[in-house]
């Protein structure tokens, strides 16, 4: 996944990079996508929920559509349940086999 994460910075422009070093900025729209470009996902949803509840309404908008962006996929999480449903049914089934 870092593999993916370095790909992804190598495409932007040069002008479009931030130096992480410098810390996070003081807007919570701002803390929010440096923690994304960070890798902490869990804070950068937290931070853009608070950019979503304040501030002017263009970064409100924006902050909306990161949380979006940021909400876990619905078809992922159905699949991998039916997945470990299927193994609970198969582990089931080769116990009562055995006795």
């Amino acid at each position: 996944m870092a593999k993916k994460s370095r790909q992804a910075g190598a495409a932007r422009a040069p002008e479009a990079r931030r130096d992480l070093s410098a810390g996070p900025p003081s807007t919570p729209l701002g803390r929010a996508r440096w923690l994304l470009e960070v890798g902490d996902v869990r804070r950068a949803r937290q931070a853009a929920a608070a950019a979503a509840e304040s501030g002017p309404e263009p970064e409100r908008a924006e902050a909306r559509a990161l949380l979006d962006r940021l909400r876990p996929d619905r078809n992922s999480i159905l699949t991998v349940a039916v997945v470990l449903l299927l193994i609970l049914f198969a582990a089931w089934a080769a116990i009562l086999r055995v006795r």
